[in-house]
């Protein structure tokens, strides 16, 4: 996203036509009552005109809210501090039917009334606004336009950074190292999620598994120690800011069910817990798909949805489904490019990378870009990809205990790694990138590794839309976290 300061006008715009954002000269008048809006035929542009033919549409009421709770009648339209409702405004048509064509919404702090009928009659609702916006934050953050040494893992708060964003154009500003400023609270875990029981296999190791009741934990014959009731039923949801995407768009990944220091050792902010990435086809190139397609290197319309996938679809469909409006289809990509140095094969029978481990085991530069279009996903979920954890201060091999990624707990990217040839047993493994305790990036080298065998946990992704808006007076830090409206 390319962002300009700009300064605050007092006087609201008000911008009749078809979503079009114009600089209006004096040659338009508006006058403004409860009762109705008169323009101006012609409205002189920056480059033109156009000829406007003068519908006189009604304002029937308009009505504001401090709360968007309690609404009191007004006669005259908000200056600054308010949006307008789009889910209570509305017009009627002439026969009384709603105008399911009218937009009426505030873009950029511009009242927009847009693709009316002549004589609709509008009922306007104003709630006062939010006070911090995307753009807001990123004024807040000063953000840095030097790169980084990303062969050094980040354990100091370094801040923000500008880049290039590859998928979607423009620059992405991405958050690095023992950051404290990027919490978001946004939505609540559904009430129907059970109340499970989790346990780890010594006093040391962090690694756990869930059981249903507090005995079946204690009588197990592994991961019996430290058996904890874990309830997240009607819980807060709260996230860690991964970047701005280059459409302004906002990149989040899960936090639990409460805020947690950086390197803090919790298991709150594991979603999915114990899962493997794909249980199908883990003996084969394919394996590493986010979906996947037999003997292709890449899906296609007939791919197969892998295990990870499946998972996190659930997930969302049961804890924001009712969010669902305020959440963005973004873009996941699913690096299936192969190094420069190797061939792609469903079976091989020797060795190869894929670029991923080029970019952040060999050379430790990370992109946003992504090497192949087909690789791209429009999702509203997903995981965090290997380059993202090179951006944020992960490096491959290397302990990071400091930097706002380590929970200390072993969990998913959607980077492909290799696929890996044992001549002595005459199978293939095939293994994406994951984040591992101690916040190290991390691919797999045993038989019993790989996306078929590991059990790692998976912390979802998703991206609030670019006019996201937070409650006034929040810092994002873990006790003022950014608060979504």
């Amino acid at each position: 996203m390319q962002f300009e300061r700009i300064k605050k006008n007092h006087k609201k715009k008000i911008i009749i036509g078809g979503l079009i954002l114009v600089c209006i000269t004096s040659a338009i008048t508006i006058t403004t009552t409860r009762a109705k809006y008169k323009l101006i035929q012609d409205i002189p542009l920056v480059r033109g005109s156009i000829n406007y033919k003068s519908y006189d549409f009604k304002v029937m009421a308009m009505y504001k809210s401090e709360d968007k709770i309690n609404y009191t009648e007004i006669d005259e339209m908000p200056s600054e501090g308010y949006n307008i409702n789009e889910e209570k405004s509305y017009c009627n048509e002439s026969n009384g039917n709603k105008d399911t064509t009218a937009v009426l919404k505030t873009i950029n702090g511009n009242h927009t009334i847009g693709k009316l009928k002549k004589n609709d009659r509008c009922y306007l609702y104003f709630d006062k606004s939010s006070d911090i916006t995307i753009s807001d934050i990123i004024l807040a953050n000063n953000p840095k336009e030097t790169v980084p040494d990303f062969s050094q893992i980040a354990t100091a708060d370094e801040g923000m950074f500008k880049t290039s964003d590859g998928m979607y154009g423009g620059y992405s500003y991405y958050w690095r190292g023992a950051v404290t400023n990027n919490y978001v609270k946004f939505g609540k875990h559904s009430n129907n999620i059970p109340d499970v029981y989790q346990g780890n296999p010594s006093t040391e190791n962090t690694n756990f598994l869930e059981y249903d009741s507090l005995s079946s934990c204690q009588n197990s014959s592994i991961y019996n120690v430290n058996c904890k009731l874990v309830s997240k039923s009607n819980k807060d949801i709260y996230w860690r800011i991964i970047r701005i995407n280059g459409d302004g768009s906002l990149r989040l990944i899960y936090d639990g069910s409460k805020g947690h220091i950086n390197g803090e050792n919790t298991s709150d902010s594991i979603a999915i817990a114990n899962m493997q990435y794909n249980k199908e086809y883990y003996d084969r190139a394919e394996g590493v798909g986010y979906t996947y397609t037999l003997n292709s290197q890449r899906a296609d319309a007939t791919a197969t949805t892998s295990t990870i996938k499946s998972s996190l679809d659930k997930w969302y469909n049961e804890n924001l489904l009712n969010y669902d409006n305020k959440i963005a289809t973004g873009k996941f990509c699913n690096d299936r490019e192969v190094a420069t140095e190797s061939n792609w094969h469903s079976q091989p029978n020797s060795t190869f990378y894929y670029a991923g481990h080029s970019r952040l085991v060999k050379r430790k530069i990370p992109t946003l870009s992504c090497s192949d279009s087909g690789d791209i996903y429009s999702l509203k979920i997903g995981t965090i990809t290997a380059d993202e954890v090179g951006f944020a201060g992960g490096v491959f091999n290397t302990n990071n205990l400091s930097y706002y990624l380590n929970n200390n707990h072993n969990y998913w990217t959607m980077s492909p790694y290799y696929v890996y040839y044992y001549d002595s047993l005459k199978v293939n493994r095939s293994d994406v990138f994951r984040v591992t305790i101690n916040g190290v990036l991390a691919g797999n080298h045993s038989t019993n590794n790989g996306v078929g065998f590991s059990y790692s946990g998976i912390r979802p992704v998703i991206n609030l839309k670019a006019d996201t808006q937070f409650q006034a007076g929040g810092t994002g830090t873990l006790d003022n976290p950014y608060v979504v409206v």
